[in-house]
């Protein structure tokens, strides 16, 4: 999921923190 403007970075930071808890790292 890529979102193009000012939101972009802020869901690629969702989605890191997502894979992350995911994984079980957090």
């Amino acid at each position: 999921v890529m979102v193009l403007g000012q939101q972009g970075e802020e869901v690629n930071l969702e989605l890191i923190l997502r894979v992350v808890a995911d994984v079980g790292v957090v």
